[in-house]
């Protein structure tokens, strides 16, 4: 299922109270790998959390192993994304001052728990190789 962030919430800096509006239209159940297309939104992490926060938290039984893919188009440094996507999740437990070693260690060991993967690409950036820079948690994780 792919979910563009900003048909639901506008794009404007997403807030707590905007999310908490916008949510009633937002799916309520996965049963497949989900996207998350943020392009063109200002983060605000609180709205983050909340967002990935309700489609872990409504994810079927019947997926064993979840998926997020979280698309974004400014190419921020890792340790920038993973703040303002994760530092209000459930996923890191409330855990919000952590160095950016420990942020991606909590959160790869909790999305391996999970059996569960989340995947951040930047589709404005490329790579030597010239695909999408991109960042794998979880069961999936790349070196």
């Amino acid at each position: 299922m792919n979910l563009r962030i900003s048909e639901f919430f506008g794009t404007d800096i997403l807030h707590e109270e905007t999310i908490t509006r916008g949510i009633a239209g937002f799916p309520h159940s996965f049963n497949d790998d989900v996207t998350l297309d943020f392009s063109n939104c200002t983060l605000e992490y609180d709205a983050t959390g909340m967002i990935i926060d309700h489609v872990f938290n409504n994810f079927e039984e019947a997926v064993e192993t979840p998926r997020v893919k979280i698309i974004y188009d400014i190419n921020y440094p890792e340790k920038h994304l993973l703040v303002w996507f994760f530092n209000e999740t459930k996923l890191l437990g409330g855990a919000r001052d952590l160095t950016h070693e420990d942020r991606r260690s909590l959160l790869d060991k909790t999305l391996k728990e999970k059996q569960a993967t989340i995947e951040i690409e930047i589709t404005n950036s490329t790579d030597d190789g010239g695909k999408n820079i991109a960042y794998v948690y979880g069961i999936e994780k790349n070196s």
